[in-house]
């Protein structure tokens, strides 16, 4: 083989390379229909150590599409003085699954107490 087919060949074979591995951006849209609270999503890189960035359940995603991500789903805490509406939202929902519990507390502080 002559310098020239190499030449030839080196350039067909970086050709094919280039072409071959497409690197897109991957776009994610999140939405929480139905949800009682809101989320942050707080996106890392592959390794678990490196931020990507901190979004909300409205925010559109946009990532490399040659990267391993992981994603952390944190629920934001509504407090009465931010918004007592959705406040009052998550009680009502804290409440229907923790009714039970919060009743047998209150009964057996009652005894505690009524003994004294």
């Amino acid at each position: 083989m002559t310098n020239k087919n190499l030449i030839i060949i080196a350039f067909i074979t970086m050709l094919f390379v280039l072409f071959a591995i497409p690197v897109q951006a991957q776009n994610i849209t999140i939405a929480n229909p139905g949800g009682t609270m809101e989320r942050d999503i707080i996106v890392y890189m592959g390794n678990g150590t490196e931020l990507y960035g901190t979004y909300n359940t409205t925010s559109t995603i946009s990532l490399d599409g040659g990267t391993d991500y992981i994603f952390v789903l944190k629920p934001q805490m509504a407090t009465p003085w931010d918004d007592p509406g959705d406040f009052l939202d998550s009680l009502i929902v804290f409440l229907g699954k923790n009714l039970l519990p919060i009743v047998v507390l209150i009964f057996l502080a009652g005894l505690l107490l009524s003994r004294r």
